[in-house]
This record gives structure tokens, sequence and C-alpha cells, in this order.
């Protein structure tokens, strides 16, 4: 976490189709949820804003929210699948 975004790598070797994906803000119990047909190529990035600075640039950066979402003393991250599976957590 950095400031008020996310950055989201695809380290597999295939591109990963990402609908129904979720980041999860432990802390606040806070959901971004990916859109439908969203596509993470493999050995790309998306970056997740949110708080006064957040924008959209699809497919590279998409905007959760102008609210402030992560807590600076600390917020885990979690990265859930469409199954509900946490695939990648921050502490």
């Amino acid at each position: 976490l950095k400031g008020e975004r996310v950055v989201i790598k695809n380290n597999d070797t295939v591109d990963i189709d990402m609908s129904g994906w979720e980041l999860v803000s432990v802390k606040g119990n806070q959901i971004f949820k990916f859109p439908d047909g969203f596509i993470l190529k493999k050995g790309q990035t998306v970056t997740i804003t949110s708080g006064s600075k957040a924008y959209e640039d699809s497919p590279k950066v998409l905007k959760w929210t102008t609210s402030t979402i992560w807590n600076n003393d600390g917020d885990p991250a979690q990265l859930r699948d469409n199954k509900g599976r946490v695939v990648s957590s921050m502490p």
C-alpha cells in the first residue's frame, strides 16, 4: 500500500479474468469489486485508487472512491477471487 492506492501485479503466465474478484480493506470491511470482464494480462499491473486524488485510467488504473479507505496506522488488505478465496494479502 502506498498512499491511497494499491498496485496488483499478475505474476502468472496467463491472463486472469478478475470479474467478481474483490480488494478488501480488512479493518473497515470496505470492498472494491472488479468490474465484469476485467482482464489483468500476464505480467501487467493494475492500480486501485481511493481518496481525494482518486482517478481512473482503465485498464491500468481503476477508481474505487474519493473517500479515504486505508488506515494510516496499518490496514491489512486482501485480494479475493470470485469464489471468496484469499489469493494475496498484505499485513
